[in-house]
């Protein structure tokens, strides 16, 4: 039924080059498949000062040196159970780091929390006794203000579509590390403003952590490299226009 549907459509938008090529592969014609990514709103995702992360880590009750963030739901899908598992290698080597977990905790909070993988979190937290380099904050209105602190923005997720939190990440300045999902290709360029890793390679996300982490000039290049990538392709009024390209075309088709 999918199938016929999308047949009967003018254009279909593909926010990842990954969907593109899938859509293709069940028959689209390319004519038909519109490459159009999602956008970031870089009025309210932008780097800080030092000062201003200064007095806004003050305000957030952070006083970890290394802050690395990650924002979503706690769910398997998204692989926190994993990065929480190998933290304590993260910690002995740089004790002043915090891992922040923004997001649903748990089916109370929104669907995209998970009460299972969460009460496995909190128990290995406990084991481990990383209380002062873990903390889970639940849904956030103001999410940028963790990302506006954040070294470091780790997103261990499996399966996804277009990380939306990746891209607003980059945009306040902050490398991300992510395993290859969809759309993360068009995303991160691997070496350049952050670090793609293999899914399932968690030996490699973590030494990715970790080198990241030791090298303050690479962190502060992929910052601003990661900057320039969103502003330059991924700003919200970019994609905006790029939306109102497709429909002036769609009306031009149907005149």
């Amino acid at each position: 039924l999918d199938k016929y549907l999308v047949t009967c459509f003018d254009y279909l938008v593909a926010i990842s080059s990954d969907i593109k090529r899938e859509l293709e592969e069940i028959g689209i014609p390319d004519t038909k498949v519109e490459y159009l990514p999602n956008g970031v709103n870089t009025m309210r995702y932008k780097p800080l000062t030092e000062q201003e992360k200064y007095i806004l880590k003050e305000k957030l009750s952070i006083k970890n040196k290394y802050v690395l963030t990650y924002i979503g739901g706690i769910t398997y899908r998204k692989g926190i159970n994993t990065l929480v598992r190998h933290w304590p290698k993260i910690i002995d080597n740089y004790p002043e780091s915090l891992l922040v977990l923004v997001g649903p905790t748990g089916t109370e909070d929104g669907v995209m929390g998970d009460d299972i993988c969460y009460d496995e979190l909190m128990k290995m937290i406990d084991k481990y006794q990383m209380d002062k380099n873990i903390i889970t904050t639940g849904p956030k209105d103001r999410v940028e203000e963790y990302l506006q602190i954040s070294d470091l923005f780790v997103f261990p997720s499996t399966m996804e579509g277009m990380p939306n939190v990746v891209l607003e990440a980059m945009a306040t300045g902050v490398p991300a590390i992510s395993y290859r999902v969809s759309g993360i290709n068009d995303i991160i360029r691997s070496g350049i403003d952050g670090e793609i890793i293999e899914i399932g390679d968690e030996k490699a996300f973590n030494n990715a952590i970790l080198e990241l982490l030791a090298d303050d000039l690479k962190r502060k290049r992929y910052s601003q490299n990661a900057f320039d990538n969103v502003v330059e392709h991924f700003n919200m009024i970019l994609i905006a226009n790029g939306y109102e390209e497709l429909y002036n075309k769609m009306v031009a088709l149907n005149d």
